[in-house]
Protein backbone atom coordinates (compact mmCIF):
# COMPACT_ATOMS: atom_id res chain seq x y z
CA UNK A 1 0.00 0.00 0.00
CA UNK A 2 1.21 3.50 -0.88
CA UNK A 3 0.25 6.46 1.30
CA UNK A 4 -1.66 8.97 -0.83
CA UNK A 5 -2.43 11.65 1.77
CA UNK A 6 -2.96 12.07 5.50
CA UNK A 7 -4.09 14.59 8.08
CA UNK A 8 -3.09 14.65 11.73
CA UNK A 9 -3.86 17.45 14.17
CA UNK A 10 -5.46 18.24 17.53
CA UNK A 11 -8.63 19.66 15.98
CA UNK A 12 -11.97 17.87 16.04
CA UNK A 13 -12.31 18.03 12.24
CA UNK A 14 -9.95 16.64 9.63
CA UNK A 15 -9.97 16.91 5.86
CA UNK A 16 -8.07 14.76 3.37
CA UNK A 17 -8.24 14.84 -0.42
CA UNK A 18 -6.55 12.94 -3.22
CA UNK A 19 -6.54 13.07 -6.99
CA UNK A 20 -6.26 10.16 -9.38
CA UNK A 21 -6.00 10.00 -13.15
CA UNK A 22 -7.50 6.50 -13.36
CA UNK A 23 -10.28 4.60 -11.61
CA UNK A 24 -8.94 2.88 -8.50
CA UNK A 25 -9.88 1.53 -5.06
CA UNK A 26 -8.67 3.28 -1.92
CA UNK A 27 -8.44 2.28 1.74
CA UNK A 28 -9.29 4.85 4.43
CA UNK A 29 -7.82 4.47 7.93
CA UNK A 30 -9.37 6.44 10.81
CA UNK A 31 -7.90 6.27 14.31
CA UNK A 32 -7.85 8.22 17.56
CA UNK A 33 -4.97 9.31 19.76
CA UNK A 34 -6.86 8.52 22.95
CA UNK A 35 -10.27 7.53 24.28
CA UNK A 36 -13.37 6.09 22.67
CA UNK A 37 -16.44 7.58 21.02
CA UNK A 38 -18.37 8.13 17.81
CA UNK A 39 -17.36 10.02 14.69
CA UNK A 40 -18.91 11.02 11.37
CA UNK A 41 -17.31 10.31 8.01
CA UNK A 42 -18.31 12.17 4.84
CA UNK A 43 -17.08 11.15 1.39
CA UNK A 44 -17.30 13.52 -1.56
CA UNK A 45 -16.06 13.11 -5.10
CA UNK A 46 -15.95 15.50 -8.02
CA UNK A 47 -14.98 15.06 -11.63
CA UNK A 48 -12.53 17.61 -13.00
CA UNK A 49 -13.13 17.76 -16.73
CA UNK A 50 -10.00 19.75 -17.59
CA UNK A 51 -7.35 21.99 -16.15
CA UNK A 52 -7.58 25.79 -16.41
CA UNK A 53 -6.49 27.75 -19.48
CA UNK A 54 -3.22 28.95 -17.88
CA UNK A 55 -1.61 25.51 -18.04
CA UNK A 56 1.03 24.36 -18.55
CA UNK A 57 2.51 26.76 -16.00
CA UNK A 58 4.08 24.20 -13.67
CA UNK A 59 7.56 25.79 -13.64
CA UNK A 60 8.98 29.31 -13.47
CA UNK A 61 10.24 28.92 -17.05
CA UNK A 62 6.70 28.20 -18.30
CA UNK A 63 4.95 30.82 -16.14
CA UNK A 64 1.80 32.31 -17.68
CA UNK A 65 1.92 36.04 -18.39
CA UNK A 66 -0.85 37.93 -16.58
CA UNK A 67 -1.78 41.52 -15.69
CA UNK A 68 -3.51 43.27 -12.79
CA UNK A 69 -7.01 41.75 -12.74
CA UNK A 70 -9.35 39.31 -10.98
CA UNK A 71 -8.89 35.58 -11.62
CA UNK A 72 -11.48 33.07 -10.44
CA UNK A 73 -12.10 29.34 -10.71
CA UNK A 74 -8.41 28.47 -11.17
CA UNK A 75 -7.96 24.70 -10.92
CA UNK A 76 -5.15 23.56 -8.66
CA UNK A 77 -3.82 20.15 -9.60
CA UNK A 78 -0.16 21.09 -9.30
CA UNK A 79 2.05 24.14 -8.68
CA UNK A 80 1.06 27.19 -10.73
CA UNK A 81 3.45 29.95 -11.82
CA UNK A 82 2.54 33.36 -13.22
CA UNK A 83 4.64 36.17 -14.67
CA UNK A 84 3.74 39.86 -14.35
CA UNK A 85 5.49 43.09 -15.40
CA UNK A 86 5.87 45.86 -12.83
CA UNK A 87 7.53 49.28 -12.98
CA UNK A 88 9.75 51.14 -10.54
CA UNK A 89 7.91 52.57 -7.51
CA UNK A 90 4.86 50.39 -8.19
CA UNK A 91 3.42 48.20 -5.45
CA UNK A 92 1.76 44.91 -6.31
CA UNK A 93 -0.91 43.49 -4.00
CA UNK A 94 -2.19 39.92 -4.25
CA UNK A 95 -5.32 38.71 -2.45
CA UNK A 96 -6.21 35.03 -2.76
CA UNK A 97 -8.75 32.57 -1.42
CA UNK A 98 -9.28 28.85 -1.99
CA UNK A 99 -12.34 26.62 -2.02
CA UNK A 100 -13.08 22.96 -1.32
CA UNK A 101 -11.03 22.95 1.90
CA UNK A 102 -7.89 23.74 -0.11
CA UNK A 103 -5.17 25.62 1.78
CA UNK A 104 -3.34 27.63 -0.86
CA UNK A 105 -0.06 29.49 -0.35
CA UNK A 106 1.50 32.24 -2.45
CA UNK A 107 5.11 33.33 -3.00
CA UNK A 108 6.37 36.38 -4.93
CA UNK A 109 9.82 36.11 -6.55
CA UNK A 110 11.92 38.53 -8.56
CA UNK A 111 13.22 37.50 -11.98
CA UNK A 112 16.20 35.74 -10.32
CA UNK A 113 13.83 33.63 -8.17
CA UNK A 114 14.72 35.51 -4.99
CA UNK A 115 11.83 35.41 -2.51
CA UNK A 116 10.37 38.89 -1.99
CA UNK A 117 7.34 37.90 0.10
CA UNK A 118 5.65 34.65 1.05
CA UNK A 119 2.59 33.32 2.85
CA UNK A 120 4.13 29.87 3.36
CA UNK A 121 4.03 28.94 7.02
CA UNK A 122 1.04 31.25 7.60
CA UNK A 123 -2.05 29.15 6.78
CA UNK A 124 -4.49 31.97 7.56
CA UNK A 125 -2.69 34.51 5.37
CA UNK A 126 -4.37 35.48 2.09
CA UNK A 127 -2.68 38.81 1.36
CA UNK A 128 0.77 39.77 0.03
CA UNK A 129 2.33 42.95 -1.33
CA UNK A 130 5.75 44.04 -2.61
CA UNK A 131 7.13 47.44 -3.65
CA UNK A 132 9.28 47.32 -6.78
CA UNK A 133 12.51 49.35 -6.83
CA UNK A 134 13.03 49.00 -10.60
CA UNK A 135 11.33 47.97 -13.83
CA UNK A 136 11.19 44.18 -13.77
CA UNK A 137 9.14 40.99 -13.93
CA UNK A 138 7.75 39.33 -10.81
CA UNK A 139 7.08 35.59 -10.67
CA UNK A 140 4.10 34.46 -8.60
CA UNK A 141 3.70 30.89 -7.36
CA UNK A 142 0.61 29.23 -5.91
CA UNK A 143 0.92 25.86 -4.19
CA UNK A 144 -0.84 23.62 -1.69
CA UNK A 145 0.14 20.69 0.50
CA UNK A 146 -3.31 19.32 1.31
CA UNK A 147 -5.21 18.19 -1.71
CA UNK A 148 -6.77 19.60 -4.83
CA UNK A 149 -9.42 22.15 -5.64
CA UNK A 150 -9.97 25.65 -6.99
CA UNK A 151 -8.79 29.09 -5.95
CA UNK A 152 -9.35 32.75 -6.81
CA UNK A 153 -6.91 35.64 -6.70
CA UNK A 154 -6.91 39.36 -7.40
CA UNK A 155 -3.87 41.40 -8.43
CA UNK A 156 -3.80 45.18 -8.09
CA UNK A 157 -0.92 47.55 -8.87
CA UNK A 158 -0.58 51.12 -7.63
CA UNK A 159 2.13 53.73 -8.11
CA UNK A 160 3.90 54.92 -4.98
CA UNK A 161 5.45 58.41 -5.17
CA UNK A 162 8.74 58.29 -3.27
CA UNK A 163 9.90 61.82 -4.09
CA UNK A 164 9.87 64.26 -1.16
CA UNK A 165 9.60 67.99 -1.92
CA UNK A 166 11.98 70.23 0.06
CA UNK A 167 10.52 72.62 2.60
CA UNK A 168 10.21 76.20 1.24
CA UNK A 169 12.49 78.82 2.79
CA UNK A 170 10.44 81.58 4.48
CA UNK A 171 11.03 85.04 3.03
CA UNK A 172 11.88 88.05 5.23
CA UNK A 173 11.92 91.37 3.37
CA UNK A 174 13.44 93.37 6.23
CA UNK A 175 16.08 90.75 6.84
CA UNK A 176 16.88 90.58 3.14
CA UNK A 177 17.20 94.38 2.93
CA UNK A 178 19.44 94.46 5.99
CA UNK A 179 21.60 91.63 4.68
CA UNK A 180 21.89 93.36 1.30
CA UNK A 181 22.85 96.63 2.98
CA UNK A 182 25.50 94.92 5.11
CA UNK A 183 26.87 93.16 2.06
CA UNK A 184 27.14 96.47 0.17
CA UNK A 185 28.93 98.10 3.12
CA UNK A 186 31.37 95.20 3.36
CA UNK A 187 32.07 95.44 -0.37
CA UNK A 188 32.60 99.21 -0.09
CA UNK A 189 35.13 98.94 2.75
CA UNK A 190 36.86 96.11 0.93
CA UNK A 191 37.26 98.36 -2.11
CA UNK A 192 38.51 101.22 0.08
CA UNK A 193 40.99 98.92 1.81
CA UNK A 194 42.29 97.52 -1.47
CA UNK A 195 42.56 101.02 -2.94
CA UNK A 196 44.45 102.23 0.13
CA UNK A 197 46.91 99.39 -0.15
CA UNK A 198 47.35 100.07 -3.84
CA UNK A 199 47.94 103.78 -3.23
CA UNK A 200 50.32 103.03 -0.38
CA UNK A 201 52.32 100.70 -2.56
CA UNK A 202 52.40 103.27 -5.33
CA UNK A 203 53.56 105.98 -2.92
CA UNK A 204 56.18 103.71 -1.46
CA UNK A 205 57.35 102.87 -4.94
CA UNK A 206 57.50 106.56 -5.75
CA UNK A 207 59.56 107.34 -2.65
CA UNK A 208 61.95 104.53 -3.36
CA UNK A 209 62.26 105.65 -6.94
CA UNK A 210 62.97 109.26 -5.92
CA UNK A 211 65.52 108.22 -3.34
CA UNK A 212 67.21 105.95 -5.78
CA UNK A 213 67.13 108.68 -8.41
CA UNK A 214 68.64 111.22 -5.97
CA UNK A 215 71.31 108.76 -4.94
CA UNK A 216 72.06 108.14 -8.59
CA UNK A 217 72.44 111.88 -9.23
CA UNK A 218 74.73 112.29 -6.22
CA UNK A 219 77.00 109.59 -7.49
CA UNK A 220 77.27 111.25 -10.90
CA UNK A 221 78.06 114.64 -9.37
Amino acid sequence: MNLLNSSTSLFSEEYVSIFTWVQSDIIILVYSFSGFGNYNLTLESSFLVQDDSYEDNDTSETASLITADEYSGIIWLDIDYYNISILKNERITIEFVSSNHLEISCVIFDSNMKVLNSSEGYPNSNYLNVLSTKNQFFIIRFASNNGLGAYNFTISIEEINSEISPFPTPSNDSGSTSSSKNAKEENFWSIVLISSIAIGLSAAGTVVFILMFKNFRKKRT
